[in-house]
C-alpha cells in the first residue's frame, strides 16, 4: 500500500537498509516474506531512536528494550540480530503498546498547571492545550459564510451551514475530556488548523478558555501589519468595538505564530547539524529582543509536531536539534536574555522564573479578529470547491434532519450513557455522530487542492458519510423508541472516486488470465492500471455492490482487462457486462476518427453515458452454478443487444475459480476493430435478474 509500509521518507528509510532494500523491489516479486519484512521494519523506523537505543523505564515503570532484536551500526544503521517472525511483530506492538499506555503519564507528570497547582507552586515543564473535539474548522461550524472575506471570488455552499450550538459543543466536548483525563481543565486551546474568526471567540470564553493560537498571516490580515513578525499576544474580546465595551470578563488572549522561524525548523534544519540549527534559530530569537526598558517581547514557534523529525538527514528523529537547543535555551534563561514561557505562564506570571504577568486587560486589543486558518489565513482548503461544497451540502442535509427530530442537543460535559438501545444512549450518539462529520479532514481530502499519496481519496469520502448514516441510525432509533415517525436518509452518493491509474506502457509480462491475482493485485498494477468503483450509495454495506476494481493494460496483442467483484462469484447467478467504443483515428494530427455503427444503450436499458455513437462491442460473461458462459456481440447500431446475434471471438475469458471474485479478459485489437493507439473507452456492468445491479465508472469518470 503506498500509503502505509512504502510511505517513510528517503531520509528516515537509509537507516534501515533492510528496509529500504524492500521498498526498491518491484512489488511484482514481493513474498510473504517480504510482507513480514516491510510490516516489522515500518513500525521500527517510527519508534523513537532512544527506544531503539534502550532500554528505557517509562512514566509507568515499563521497561522499554529492543536491544536483544537490534543492532546499531557505524554510521547510525540498524540491523535486525533475529530472523523475522509474527512473533517478533508481536513483541514489536507488545513493546509499543507499553508507550502509548505511558503517553498520558508523562504528560500528567510534565504539565505545568495554569491553576498553580494543589499547593499554589507554579510547577511543572509543559503546558498541556486541547483543541475543538472533532477538530472541526469552527469557524465554518459557526456559519460557513466566515468564508467570504478571505475567499471572495470562491462559491459558497447552496446550503449555508450556521450551528453556532454545535461549535461551542465542540469546545466544551474538548474541556470536559481534557478534565476527565488530567484532572484539570485546559487553559489555553490550539483551534482546529488555527482556525479563528471574531464569531467563535464567544465560545472559547464561554467554557473557560483563556488563550488560543493562530497564524501571522490572520494577524496581518486583521490588520496589525507593521513590517515585522508578532511580538507578542494580543486581547480580543467577544463585543466588536474597541475597548472593553463594559467588561473585562469576555476577554480571550491570542498568540500569533512566527510563521518564517516555525517553518525555519520544518524545512530550513533538515541538512544542518544540531549545533547550526540551533545557533540559526537563537540568533534569530535574539535579533528580535527589545532594547533595555522596551517591552517585553513574545517570539511564538508553532509547526506539526510529527512532521519535521524524519526528515532531518544529519541526527535520527532531530534529537541533536533538540539537545543543542535546550541546552542553549537553558543557558540563556539563566543569564535573563531568553525566558522560555507557556501561554498561560506569560499571561498569569510566575514570578519563580521571573515571568512578570501580562493581564489580559493590558494587552494590545485586535478588533475585529479576521476569519481565517494558519493556511493561506482562509479556510480555502476546506470549503469552496466543488466537491467540499458538495459535502457541506450532505452535512447540512442531515443536520437539518437532527433539528427536525427534535432529539434535544446533549450538554457537552455529559458523558456518553452506558447502555444501548436507551433513548438517552441513542440520543447522544445520534449527536455525536454529526459532531463527528463536522471534524476538518473530510473536507480537507474533498476537491483538487490535496491529495492522499496513494492517490485515492475515497476512504474518507467513506469515512465522512459513514458519520452521515450513523447519525441517521442512532436518530431513527430513538424516533422509534419514542413512538415517532422516523426519517428516511437520502442517497448519500459518493462524491469522490480514486483517481484511474494510468498503465505506464506496454505490459511485457501479460497477466495469466486464470482468474486469480498471483501473487498478488501487482500481477496487474505493476505495468497495468486500475480504477477503483467505490459506490456504496448509503456509506453502509450494499448488497448490489458488485464491482469493486477495475483492472487494465496492453500489448501489441490487444487490450487486457479484469473486473474484480465484491461478492463470491463461483456461487453467484448474474451477468457481467463490457463494452466498448470503436474511435480509430484516420488523422491524428486533426484529430480525425471514424467509427462503426453503436449504440448509448446497453443491455437491459443501462445508459453507457459513452462519448461519440457509443458502444460497439460487448462482451457478455453468463455466471451460473459457478461456470462462466461467453458470448461475443458486435452492433450494427439498430437491434438491441439482447436481439444483436453473437460473433466470432479470438479472445480469452478466465475465472471464476472457486471462491473467487476475479473475472480476466483478453480483448484483440482485431475483435475490438482497433489498432494500436486507437482510443480505448470501457463501461462495465453486472445485472441479476435481468436489471442493471451495478455499474463502473459509477460517477461520470471514465477510464
Amino acid at each position: 500500500d503506498p500509503w502505509s509500509c512504502v510511505s517513510t521518507s528517503p531520509v528516515l528509510m537509509k537507516r534501515f537498509p533492510d528496509y529500504e532494500a524492500l521498498r526498491e523491489k518491484n512489488p511484482a516479486t514481493l513474498t510473504q516474506q517480504d510482507y513480514l519484512g516491510l510490516k516489522i521494519w515500518f513500525e521500527l523506523a517510527w519508534m523513537d531512536p532512544d527506544f531503539l537505543d534502550g532500554p528505557v523505564t517509562l512514566a509507568t515503570g515499563d521497561v522499554v528494550d529492543l536491544t536483544d532484536i537490534l543492532s546499531k551500526k557505524a554510521g547510525g544503521t540498524y540491523q535486525l540480530k533475529v530472523p523475522l517472525s509474527e512473533a517478533l511483530a508481536n513483541r514489536i506492538v507488545a513493546e509499543e503498546y507499553k508507550i502509548m499506555a505511558a503517553v498520558v503519564p508523562i504528560h500528567k507528570q510534565m504539565a505545568y498547571r495554569p491553576d498553580f497547582g494543589a499547593k499554589g507552586q507554579k510547577t511543572g515543564q509543559i503546558e498541556l492545550t486541547t483543541t475543538p473535539f472533532y477538530h472541526p474548522i469552527l469557524p465554518l461550524i459557526h456559519d460557513t459564510n466566515l468564508m467570504g472575506p478571505g475567499q471572495p471570488f470562491d462559491p459558497k455552499p447552496a446550503q449555508q451551514y450556521a450551528y453556532p450550538t454545535d461549535a461551542a459543543a465542540q469546545v466544551g466536548r474538548a474541556v470536559a475530556y481534557f478534565d476527565d483525563l488530567f484532572g484539570f481543565k485546559p487553559v489555553g486551546m490550539w483551534p482546529g488548523e488555527g482556525s479563528v474568526a471574531e464569531s467563535v471567540i464567544v465560545h472559547f470564553v464561554k467554557h473557560g478558555v483563556v488563550w488560543i493560537a493562530t497564524d501571522q498571516q490572520v494577524m496581518e490580515k486583521s490588520g496589525q501589519f507593521k513590517g515585522g513578525a508578532p511580538v507578542g499576544p494580543y486581547m480580543v474580546d467577544v463585543d466588536s468595538s474597541v475597548g472593553t465595551g463594559g467588561s473585562s470578563a469576555d476577554e480571550l488572549g491570542v498568540y500569533f505564530r512566527n510563521t518564517s522561524q516555525s517553518n525555519d525548523i520544518g524545512f530550513k534544519y533538515q541538512g544542518l547539524t544540531g549545533d547550526e540549527s540551533s545557533a540559526d534559530l537563537i540568533n534569530n530569537v535574539l535579533a528580535q529582543a527589545p532594547t533595555f526598558g522596551a517591552p517585553d517581547r513574545v517570539v511564538t514557534l508553532i509547526l506539526d509536531g510529527e512532521n519535521a523529525w524524519e526528515t532531518f538527514s544529519k541526527e535520527h528523529d532531530g534529537v541533536g536539534f533538540f539537545i543543542k537547543l535546550y541546552s542553549k535555551l537553558e543557558a540563556l534563561q539563566a543569564s535573563g536574555q531568553v525566558i522560555t514561557v507557556t501561554g498561560s505562564e506569560y499571561i498569569y506570571g510566575n514570578p519563580t522564573r521571573n515571568v512578570p504577568a501580562h493581564p489580559l486587560n493590558k494587552l494590545p486589543e485586535l478588533e475585529p479578529l479576521f476569519p481565517g486558518s494558519w493556511i493561506g489565513g482562509n479556510f480555502g482548503v476546506w470549503i469552496g470547491e466543488s466537491e467540499e461544497n458538495a459535502a457541506w451540502g450532505y452535512l447540512s442535509t442531515a443536520r437539518a434532519a437532527l433539528a427536525k427530530s427534535g432529539l434535544l442537543q446533549p450538554d457537552p460535559y455529559v458523558k456518553a450513557p452506558q447502555t444501548p438501545g436507551t433513548l438517552d444512549f441513542e440520543i447522544w450518539y445520534a449527536w455525536d455522530e454529526i459532531y463527528g462529520a463536522e471534524g476538518s479532514d473530510w473536507f480537507w481530502w474533498y476537491g483538487a487542492d490535496m491529495t492522499s499519496p496513494s492517490n485515492d481519496d475515497s476512504p474518507f469520502d467513506q469515512a465522512f458519510r459513514t458519520h452521515l448514516a450513523g447519525m441517521y441510525q442512532h436518530m431513527n432509533a430513538a424516533l422509534k423508541l419514542q413512538g415517532k415517525a422516523e426519517i428516511a436518509m437520502p442517497d448519500f452518493k459518493p462524491l469522490i472516486q480514486a483517481a484511474e491509474q494510468v498503465p505506464p506502457g506496454p505490459l511485457t509480462k501479460p497477466p495469466l488470465l486464470d482468474g486469480k491475482l498471483v501473487p498478488n493485485e501487482s500481477e496487474w498494477g505493476a505495468e497495468g492500471g486500475f480504477f477503483f468503483d467505490s459506490d456504496t450509495a448509503d456509506a453502509q454495506a450494499n448488497p448490489d455492490d458488485w464491482i469493486a476494481t477495475v483492472y487494465y493494460g496492453w500489448d501489441a496483442t490487444g487490450l487486457y482487462l479484469a473486473v474484480q467483484h465484491n461478492f463470491d462469484l463461483s456461487t453467484a447467478d448474474g451477468e457481467l457486462l463490457i463494452y466498448f467504443a470503436n474511435k480509430h483515428i484516420v488523422d491524428a494530427a486533426t484529430g480525425t476518427v471514424t467509427e462503426q455503427p453503436a449504440s448509448k444503450i446497453g443491455r437491459y436499458g443501462i445508459d453507457l453515458a459513452m462519448t461519440g455513437k457509443g458502444a460497439a462491442r460487448e462482451l457478455r460473461v453468463v455466471l451460473k452454478g459457478g461456470k462462466a458462459g461467453v458470448e461475443w456481440r458486435v452492433s450494427d447500431g439498430v437491434k438491441t443487444w439482447e436481439t444483436t446475434s453473437t460473433a466470432a471471438f479470438g479472445g480469452d475469458v478466465g475465472g471464476p475459480v472457486k471462491g473467487g471474485k476475479l473475472i480476466e479478459a483478453l480483448l484483440p485489437w482485431k475483435d475490438l476493430g482497433l489498432v494500436l493507439g486507437d482510443p480505448i473507452e470501457v463501461r462495465v456492468a453486472f445485472a441479476k435478474n435481468g436489471k442493471i445491479a451495478d455499474a463502473a465508472p459509477s460517477l461520470t469518470s471514465k477510464f
